[in-house]
């Protein structure tokens, strides 16, 4: 059943986008946060409906013996919102190395968590990280719905799994970084860190190649509240928006978007920037 459920959440994360697109994230004026948790609630209610759908085979179809039958509904539906945030959260943070993390992790659960043989049969290094495992304490969890529970060993062991959600949540929201623009570059293109200070001019003349700009868009709009927050001023207030083709010995390389406070920049006009 946990098995069922972990490959649940790898199969919509190999099937479901993970991280919206930046248009997207612009037409909606969406900071990455919010993005972030709003596809986390799709996949969190496909994966509750899943869990829903296997403990309900578990019970209807296959009729296996339950003491407790909406513990064990409680402890699959619990399973399903922690695996899918541990997947989720490693297939935002690192695409397609992350989905690959996640079938790792699935093979050493099966093997380590005593779903083949029990855990004092195990190799030593499998024994060290027993406890550690997300599949363990589900385990634990279903063992007590279907057979009685004892000593409340089933919401001590509900407890810890959910805890798993922290340093998912963690991976996800804090840990990850998001670089500012999109390029396309031949092989000898450089990389370079966007969170950084920046000069694409400086840049491109290090590196032999003429630099060229095209001024796309220079309007003025009103801060959101997704722009208010990134740049620390007021929504509502006055900005300017500059929207920038940024080139290379004639070869497009970025299309650069920058939002200027007006109160710091009265004098920008579009003939300066042209100039």
């Amino acid at each position: 059943t946990t098995l069922a459920i972990w490959i649940g959440g790898v199969v919509l994360a190999a099937l479901v986008r993970a991280k919206p697109s930046e248009a997207a994230l612009e037409e909606t004026g969406c900071s990455h946060a919010q993005a972030y948790v709003g596809r986390l609630a799709l996949f969190v209610v496909v994966g509750l409906a899943q869990a829903a759908l296997i403990c309900g085979g578990d019970l209807f179809y296959l009729g296996v013996q339950c003491e407790h039958p909406w513990l064990m509904l409680l402890a699959c539906l619990a399973s399903s919102l922690v695996y899918v945030n541990l997947i989720f959260s490693l297939t935002a943070s690192f695409g397609d190395v992350g989905k690959a993390v996640a079938v790792v992790l699935m093979v050493v659960q099966v093997a380590g968590s005593g779903g083949t043989f029990p855990p004092e049969m195990l190799p030593a290094p499998f024994q060290a990280v027993y406890s550690w495992l997300p599949f363990v304490h589900s385990e634990a969890a279903l063992r007590a719905a279907m057979f009685g529970v004892w000593d409340g060993d089933f919401w001590r062991e509900l407890g810890v799994l959910l805890a798993y959600l922290v340093p998912a949540l963690v991976l996800g929201l804090v840990v990850r970084r998001h670089g500012r623009g999109t390029f396309v570059a031949d092989r000898s293109a450089q990389t370079t860190n966007l969170m950084q200070s920046y000069s694409f001019t400086d840049q491109m003349r290090e590196m032999g190649r003429e630099p060229h700009t095209t001024i796309l868009e220079f309007s003025e709009i009103e801060a959101d509240a997704n722009l208010a927050d990134h740049l620390g001023v007021r929504e509502g207030d006055k900005l300017f928006k500059l929207k920038r083709l940024r080139s290379a010995d004639d070869i497009p390389m970025m299309v650069e978007r920058s939002y200027l406070p007006m109160r710091k920049f009265l004098s920008l006009k579009r003939p300066l920037l042209e100039s």
